[in-house]
């Protein structure tokens, strides 16, 4: 806001500068009766300098904006949308079991806020639906959910149904020893910050595990 403040204000002393000028130089009366500094050779390069010097803080401005720009988020897990490049998954901790998820012995939490923010993609554009999942960003929820699998540094939660969204919570490097505790099947609750929302998944980061309840 300053470098912008700074930018206009040389920009109008200049054309404030060459309009005095021109108006001194046009009447005889006001040339005889302006300051010495008016009527000498610096005066006339004035409105040139203070161009010069909104076209540097322009440049300063520019420069300063594109090293100030945070850091581009990175996530080790596939992108719902458009992306470079695959990232290779992390192993598991625990193996894939070969249960199928809808067992009748096994009760599959889907917390609501899930299926919630993934909507926001529903029925919009890419550009349209990032700016809205973009407000959210930051933002810290508790999730709560089944745990399907288990990595070193994050879990997922178990999908109702293959049509279902899902999340993934990551944990700081000091929360993850709790991770070893958990096997599928564990119904958790997860408290973190919104780092990323797609079609078809939330992604927290620094989170931490508020409460468990063991399956039986």
């Amino acid at each position: 806001m300053l470098w912008d403040i700074l930018t206009y204000a040389c920009i109008l002393a200049a054309a404030l500068v060459l309009a005095v000028d021109t108006t001194i130089r046009q009447s005889r009366k006001l040339s005889e009766r302006a300051p010495s500094f008016v009527r000498g050779k610096l005066w006339g390069y004035t409105p040139l300098t203070l161009m010069i010097a909104a076209g540097l803080i322009f440049f300063i401005k520019s420069f300063d904006d594109a090293f100030s720009q945070p850091p581009v988020r990175e996530f080790p897990q596939q992108s719902a949308t458009l992306a470079a490049s695959t990232p290779t998954p992390l192993k598991p901790l625990i193996e894939a079991s070969e249960e199928p998820a809808s067992s009748p012995t096994k009760t599959i939490i889907v917390d609501s806020q899930i299926k919630r923010l993934t909507e926001i993609f529903k029925g919009r554009t890419a550009v349209q639906a990032t700016h809205l999942a973009d407000v959210h960003l930051s933002h810290t929820i508790s999730l709560s959910g089944t745990v399907y699998n288990i990595y070193s540094d994050s879990i997922v939660f178990q999908r109702l149904t293959s049509e279902d969204p899902t999340a993934s919570m990551y944990f700081d490097e000091s929360s993850t020893p709790m991770l070893s505790t958990l096997k599928r099947g564990d119904q958790v609750t997860v408290r973190g910050k919104i780092a990323e929302i797609m079609a078809d998944e939330v992604v927290l980061k620094h989170c931490q595990i508020t409460n468990i309840a063991n399956e039986k």
